[in-house]
């Protein structure tokens, strides 16, 4: 029996500009059948360094389920992550 998935990415990203270059990709769950996402990747995981808002949608022979979230670039030098 298989289980209705789980987006896990939190719902707001805030990353400081200078830190782009060192962000791990945003990833989905594991063991998908389809990944598909508001840029138009078809991949379990992508890379953004623009604000915005985002969705990923993800199926399994089951389920299909999508997840927004908001994805900020901070180009202050307060609040660094």
């Amino acid at each position: 029996v298989q289980t209705k998935p789980e987006i896990n990415i939190p719902k707001k990203i805030t990353v400081c500009a200078t830190k782009l270059d060192k962000l791990e990709p945003i990833k989905g769950p594991d063991g998908m059948d389809d990944y598909l996402w508001s840029t138009g990747d078809k991949t379990q995981s992508i890379k953004r360094n623009k604000t915005g808002n985002y969705w990923l949608q993800v199926t399994n022979t089951k389920w299909v389920v999508r997840d927004t979230f908001e994805f900020e670039v901070n180009l202050g030098t307060k609040n660094k992550i």
